[in-house]
């Protein structure tokens, strides 16, 4: 028995195991990005706002460090998520069937799946 085969958690090619992570990526860095931004609103709105030498108040350089430490965390979070729901995206085997298949013999490149009435078939 292979290593694979006794490890129930591992997902064949083309099948994303349910709890992958994506959800909480995402969850959790949207989270921590409007952390940062309402951070950064409430240093410019409420808290004296800063200048080149920095922020004005005490609570101003609380909030400018935490806006400076969550806007970058939270944004790489929520883009590492985004990346993951748009591979699972497309390597999850669609649930509907495509009506276009392959042609065969002289046809055209591709024809539609549903017979066509014999009546239309013959004219062609």
């Amino acid at each position: 028995m292979s290593t694979r085969d006794s490890n129930p958690n591992t997902a064949s090619r083309g099948q994303i195991p349910p709890g992958d992570g994506t959800r909480q990526l995402l969850q959790w860095g949207a989270s921590i990005l409007g952390a940062g931004i309402l951070a950064g609103v409430l240093l410019e709105s409420l808290l004296g706002g800063f200048s080149h030498t920095g922020a004005s108040t005490n609570a101003g350089w609380l909030a400018l460090i935490v806006a400076l430490m969550s806007i970058p965390f939270g944004g790489l979070l929520t883009a590492l998520g985004a990346a993951k729901w748009l591979r699972n995206r497309s390597t999850t085997p669609a649930t509907k069937t495509c009506p276009i298949t392959p042609a065969s013999g002289n046809r055209s490149l591709v024809t539609p799946s549903r017979r066509e009435p014999r009546s239309i078939a013959r004219k062609r």
